[in-house]
């Protein structure tokens, strides 16, 4: 009523349906012209599971909580470094409360998710923690994703299957495909002449300069830097 009477709004209605008798009579007043107001069918839109997400982590005591499950969390794995369970849900908590606080846009906290999640893979594909590094980057990608594009227009929204197609494969890629080539990069060598490079060998007998040394069940020819006893 009072922002009716300061001109702020045109109409006050009670439901949409007699918004509509409204605007229909104010039209018929004006063109004199007759319309059906039964041929008109009220769709009613509902938002979407994304937006109704959004929306609840958005509200000010959900907010409120996680900022403090992401303060602690990273004050607990800060002084006290463990498997990173608690640095992981604090760094999660904070980057959503800092949205729901609007101090970070919704794409801006999408992109933090995503690079975070493909931080977290990359560190369990280099140093194996029984998964926990894997399923929290699982989880930052998959909650990047759904906030990286902020609009309500279905037809611009990532696909659900999409961003389960493209956690699946950043799993397999980040911890199992990388993780095998880093190891396999620092695995020892066990054949060629690489091989021979820092191992231990059984000196045969006492040398001066030349001799023969025993490695690996096998007997080679050697030359030495320095006199050598048997069995050294």
């Amino acid at each position: 009523t009072e922002a009716l009477e300061e001109n702020v709004i045109n109409y006050v209605a009670a439901s949409p349906q007699q918004l509509l008798e409204i605007l229909f009579n104010e039209n018929q007043l004006a063109v004199n012209s007759t319309a059906d107001l039964d041929e008109i069918q009220l769709e009613e839109v509902r938002p979407d599971w994304r937006n109704q997400f959004i929306a609840t982590i958005t509200d000010p005591n959900i907010a409120y909580i996680l900022l403090l499950i992401g303060i602690y969390g990273l004050i607990l794995e800060f002084y006290s470094p463990g498997i990173g369970v608690a640095g992981i849900t604090g760094a999660i908590s904070l980057l959503i409360a800092l949205y729901a606080f609007q101090l970070l846009p919704l794409n801006y906290s999408g992109i933090a998710l995503l690079l975070l999640g493909i931080v977290l893979l990359i560190i369990e594909s280099l140093a194996p923690s029984f998964g926990i590094w894997g399923f929290g980057g699982v989880i930052a990608f998959v909650l990047g994703s759904i906030f990286l594009i902020d609009t309500e227009q279905p037809e611009f929204l990532i696909s659900i299957p999409l961003i389960a197609a493209f956690a699946f494969v950043s799993v397999v890629f980040f911890v199992f495909s990388l993780g095998l080539i880093w190891k396999k990069r620092h695995a020892k060598v066990v054949s060629g002449q690489e091989e021979l490079i820092g191992a231990i060998a059984i000196s045969e007998a006492n040398y001066s300069t030349e001799g023969y040394i025993l490695y690996n069940g096998e007997r080679w020819a050697a030359v030495f830097t320095h006199p050598v006893l048997e069995g050294q």
